[in-house]
C-alpha cells in the first residue's frame, strides 16, 4: 500500500475539541480537503482522541507536522504524523488481551498501554446480555515494535485493581482461524 504524504493522523487531541476546532488548528498551514475526528462507537458524542487531516499536497501536509507535531492544548500534547495504511505492520501490532480486572473501562486499558507506545484503538469485548466486561479487549498499537514491548511488559503481569495475571498477544485473527478449522489444538 503506497503511503498518501498528504493525510496525517493527529493523536492525544483533547476529548471535548471539536471538528471545527481542529480545522482552525490545521487551516493556517494550506487546503484541508478531508478531516474527521474519530469518534467512540458506542458512546455518543466521545471523541476517541485522534482523527485525520488531509492536505491537498504533501508540503503543505509536511508544514502542519513541523508546526503543529508537539503542540500544548489543554492538558495534552498532539502528536502529528503521517498516517500509515493499514499493512501487515498493523496487524502484528494488534494485540489480544485477556483475563483483565472486571473494573477495567476502555480507558484505563489505553493508559495501561499508552506507557509502551501510541495507542489507536481499544476495544473491550462486553456481554451484549448483561453489559458486563468479558474482561477481554483487542488493543490496537502503533508500532510492531510497540506491540512487543507491551507484551514483553505487561503479559503475564498482575494489573493494579486484578488478581490475575494479564495475558497478553499479537491479535492474529489468520492463525485463530486456521486454529479453529483444526478442531482448536494447541494454544
Amino acid at each position: 500500500a503506497e503511503v498518501d504524504k498528504c493525510n496525517l493522523i493527529i493523536n492525544y487531541l483533547p476529548p471535548a475539541m471539536s471538528e471545527a476546532e481542529l480545522r482552525a488548528l490545521f487551516e493556517p498551514h494550506g487546503e484541508v480537503t478531508h478531516l474527521k475526528i474519530v469518534m467512540d462507537r458506542n458512546i455518543p458524542n466521545k471523541s476517541l482522541g485522534f482523527g485525520f487531516v488531509k492536505y491537498a499536497t504533501e508540503e503543505q501536509a509536511a508544514k502542519a507536522i513541523e508546526s503543529k507535531n508537539g503542540l500544548q492544548i489543554a492538558n495534552k500534547r498532539i502528536k502529528v504524523s503521517i498516517s500509515q495504511p493499514p499493512t501487515s505492520e498493523t496487524r502484528e501490532s494488534k494485540l489480544y488481551v485477556s483475563q483483565l480486572p472486571d473494573a477495567h473501562t476502555e480507558v484505563e486499558i489505553k493508559a495501561m498501554f499508552q506507557q509502551y507506545g501510541s495507542v489507536s484503538d481499544v476495544r473491550l469485548l462486553v456481554d451484549h446480555i448483561t453489559k458486563q466486561s468479558r474482561c477481554t479487549a483487542f488493543v490496537q498499537m502503533g508500532t510492531k515494535a510497540q506491540a512487543m514491548a507491551a507484551i514483553s511488559a505487561l503479559h503475564d503481569s498482575v494489573p493494579s485493581g486484578g488478581t490475575r495475571p494479564l495475558v497478553v498477544r499479537v491479535s492474529d485473527s489468520s492463525k485463530r482461524r486456521q486454529q479453529q478449522q483444526h478442531g482448536g489444538a494447541g494454544g
